[in-house]
Formats: structure tokens, sequence, C-alpha cells
């Protein structure tokens, strides 16, 4: 066995500084040796560059550099490690091993568009049923095809209805031109479209062969009595001197439909004015995704 020690002691400070080199060499197992320091701060120097790359001082230990063998800190030899530690672009994919980032992972509405690149994302990377009305903004939804598939929509009965609903109707009023005059409340052409969704926009287009005519007013109502119909302006009037070929259209918006309601009826209605015609057809198209 080898032991050396040196040591100091101020007595007017109770500082003291000791160093004990030994070996306990033997010719049997559990040989060892040992050199221990005992300072209030010790540091190696490095003479050429006057700095001191490792510091030990009140019991803590500074390292100005050091190499470390790649791969020899694992996680759990780091105590925390946040955004803010990581330098910007120098993580990638390739970095994060497949399924370790999951929904819990990421921060509330941290990831927008920009950070998506293009055709990245497919249909293997949504989960079944994860997509919902609240996750789309109905302003920015851009699709290019449609699938050879048919599509309803739901309307305010909660029920669905077509794209586009469609009906007609035609009417011939006498025998020969002129055999037909009214000058009381008269309607013609009641048609039914069903399957209507409330907001929808209409298209009415009404064709004729009229005489001299006034006051022929193409209404809608959500009631077959046709309470408080719903007139389009303007109304139907012709003053030809003789009859002739007429066509008129229509286009607006159907508002007012309760939840109950998903049905509208039409008509031309001759009210309070002079109707005498051959002839008289009708034409609604509703398009139920506007």
């Amino acid at each position: 066995m080898f032991v050396l020690q040196v040591s100091t002691e101020s007595n007017g400070s109770k500082s003291a500084a000791g160093m004990v080199i030994g070996s306990s060499a033997s010719s049997g197992t559990g040989a060892q040796s040992y050199v221990q320091f005992q300072a209030d701060k010790f540091a190696i120097w490095s003479g050429s560059s006057n700095i001191a790359p490792f510091i030990v001082d009140g019991g803590v230990v500074y390292i100005d550099q050091a190499r470390i063998k790649d791969g020899a800190i694992l996680d759990a030899k780091i105590g925390s490690l946040d955004g803010g530690k990581i330098t910007a672009d120098t993580i990638t994919a390739t970095q994060i091993d497949g399924g370790t980032i999951t929904a819990t992972e990421i921060a509330a509405d941290t990831i927008t568009a920009t950070e998506i690149a293009g055709n990245t994302i497919t249909a293997d990377e949504i989960a079944a049923g994860t997509i919902t009305a609240t996750e789309i903004d109905v302003d920015t939804l851009n699709v290019k095809h449609f699938a050879d598939v048919s599509a309803d929509i739901i309307n305010q009965t909660s029920g669905t209805v077509p794209l586009a609903v469609y009906n007609s109707a035609n009417q011939f009023d006498g025998s020969f031109p002129g055999d037909q005059e009214n000058n009381t409340e008269t309607t013609f052409l009641p048609l039914t479209v069903s399957n209507v969704r409330n907001g929808a926009t209409y298209q009415v287009l009404y064709s004729a062969v009229l005489g001299d005519t006034r006051q022929g007013k193409i209404q809608y109502s959500f009631t077959s009595n046709f309470a408080s119909p719903v007139t389009l302006s303007p109304v139907v009037s012709s003053d030809a001197g003789t009859f002739r070929t007429y066509a008129f259209m229509w286009q607006g918006t159907i508002t007012g439909m309760s939840t109950s309601q998903e049905t509208v009826y039409w008509r031309i209605n001759w009210i309070g004015g002079t109707h005498n015609s051959t002839y008289q057809s009708m034409y609604v198209y509703i398009d139920n995704t506007t």
C-alpha cells in the first residue's frame, strides 16, 4: 500500500487544502488507486490560452467546453427540454419515430395550413369520424372533383332533399283564340314542388299565348289553400291587340319555411284583371344548394 498526503492549514481563515495520493496494491483482487483533493476551489488551466475549462467552486462543477460521445446522453439524463432550447428547423421528420407524436402532445390551434406541406396528408392519416362540421371552415373548402355518387342536403326538417327539384304544368284554355276571357279571380297552372330547403333559390319560367291581359300574378305558398301567398314581381300583362307568344322569367330565394314544411305550391292567379289566352305553361326549378 502506498499513501502520500500533503496538507496546509490557515488558522486565521480556518481554510484547509490538501492532496492525498494512494494505492492499495496487492497480488489479490480489489486493488485500487486514488487521487483526492480538498480545496475551496479547484481548477484546471490551459497554459496556452489562459482558460480554465474545468472548475469546481462551492460544490458546483463548471465545464466551459466538453466532448461527449454521441448517444452517451439519454433522455433520462435531461431534466427538461422545451422549444426555447431547440433551434428552429433543426428537427425534421427523419428524427421523429413514427407514431410517437399523438394529439395529446400537440397544443390546440398550433398547427395551421402553413405548417403542412402540400399533398402530405392522405385518407390513411385521418381517423374515421374525426373531422366534423366544426373542423371545416365553410369559406375555405375548395373541392375540385366530386365522386360519381348521389348526394343530398339536410334541410330545415332535419331530413334530406335532392340538390335540385323541378316541376311544370301547362293548360289550354279554349278551342280557338279569344274563346275564354276571365275578369274575375281565377287560378291556373297549379303545381307542387316537394323536397325544398329553406333558403333555396328558384327560377320560374312562364310561357303563354296571350291577348290583352292585366294583373297575372305568379305566386307561391307553403299551404295548398294559398294562405298568405308570396307574389313575384313584375306581374304578367300584355297589350298587343292580338294573340302573341310571351315568355317571362323570375329568380329569387325561398324564405320563411318552418321546421315542418318542405313543400312549395305554385300558381298563376288573375286577380282583378283580364285574362285572355289560349295556352299557358309554367316551369319551376329549385336549387337546394344555394
